[in-house]
């Protein structure tokens, strides 16, 4: 067992203290947070089944007006809360499936050709993309080292609540596998999902809190900053290529142009650029699954599970429908970071044929 700081057995004591007094009450489960009916918020317990495994999205999307609010825990409360929340193995449990996050933490993932690093807000329904030296205690090393360093497993409960700001992070390696973490106040709950497969059970992981707080810290600021950097639409980002059966998209001569993997670069190529489209980030609205937006070009993207995409754009606003879902997203688009040319134009998708080079 490692060693505990002086500050974390005092909350470890007060947390299983409380607890002794609250025996045998039942904790009554939180109230929803309601939304007015003139906003334009949303209140989704879910994903669309087809883009990701990383499980339920229960915050609430707030209407441009609001502001998301950091969530960095204090520095007077330690992580972890006692002994007794520290986690065993099941029995039968192999070391190798018991350590799979330790490998992974002590991995450099973004030194896998094609890995891609995204950061989640719920409430704005939006991503950025990230450095692979986010993690790292030193800028400019790619490392995981502020969670690798003091991950140990817990309960859920030890934990605390989830955040809203910042999310979760994804990290999807060159191989195809997903990793996710989502962001509790006092460490993360971590997942893995192969290609073309959902995720298994989550390991819970409280981490260090001045590590911690580091790593929120930079992902509070990276969600804040859009003078560097894009904010996308996060129904896109988390779509995975592995689960993608095909993608089309209208000719000018009426006909349908249809993408697979067989179609080689220029579908990789494509696959790349349209789930990184560049939205204002406090735009987003909730709108009927079956809008429709008027003069626009569409793309479609079918998935492996018969989940559709219906992805629209009129050259001013983005749509993202998904037919598994109550509601679609509405963004208006950051046409000064972002250029559409060719993307929604099925007749252009050829011009990237050849390989990106320098």
């Amino acid at each position: 067992m490692k060693p505990k700081t002086t500050a974390r057995w005092i909350w470890m004591a007060a947390s299983i203290a409380a607890a002794l007094i609250c025996t045998g009450c039942q904790q009554q489960p939180l109230e929803p947070e309601k939304v007015p009916s003139s906003s334009a918020a949303i209140s989704s317990s879910s994903l669309p089944s087809d883009s990701s495994s990383s499980g339920e999205d229960s915050s609430v999307v707030s209407s441009s007006e609001d502001t998301a609010s950091s969530s960095t825990p204090s520095s007077s409360v330690s992580s972890g809360s006692g002994e007794d929340l520290l986690i065993d193995p099941p029995a039968g449990t192999t070391e190798q499936q018991q350590s799979w996050w330790k490998s992974f933490l002590d991995s450099a993932p973004a030194d896998s050709p094609g890995c891609d690093i995204f950061l989640y807000d719920n409430r704005r329904r939006i991503s950025v993309s990230c450095n692979g030296d986010l993690f790292a205690r030193e800028k400019g090393h790619n490392t995981l080292d502020l969670l690798r360093d003091s991950a140990e497993e817990f309960s859920e409960t030890a934990l605390g609540e989830k955040l809203d700001f910042p999310s979760f992070f994804e990290i999807v390696q060159g191989n195809g596998n997903k990793y996710t973490g989502e962001l509790y106040e006092y460490g993360i709950s971590l997942k893995v999902a192969e290609p073309g497969e959902e995720a298994g059970e989550p390991v819970f992981l409280s981490i260090d809190l001045q590590d911690y707080g580091t790593l929120l810290t930079r992902m509070e600021q990276q969600l804040s900053d859009f003078s560097h950097q894009n904010a996308y639409s996060s129904w896109l980002t988390l779509m995975r290529q592995s689960k993608c059966r095909s993608i089309s998209g209208d000719l000018s001569s009426g006909m349908q142009l249809v993408l697979d993997e067989q179609s080689g670069e220029r579908y990789n190529i494509f696959w790349y650029v349209q789930h990184t489209i560049a939205v204002l980030p406090e735009s987003v609205r909730s709108v009927s699954p079956d809008t429709e937006l008027e003069n626009a070009k569409t793309i479609w993207i079918d998935f492996i599970n018969d989940v559709q995409y219906r992805i629209q754009t009129d050259g001013e606003s983005l749509l993202v429908a998904s037919s598994d879902m109550t509601f679609a997203l509405l963004y208006t688009l950051d046409t000064e970071n972002y250029t559409l040319e060719n993307i929604f134009d099925a007749d252009g998708w050829n011009y990237n044929e050849n390989p990106i080079t320098g």
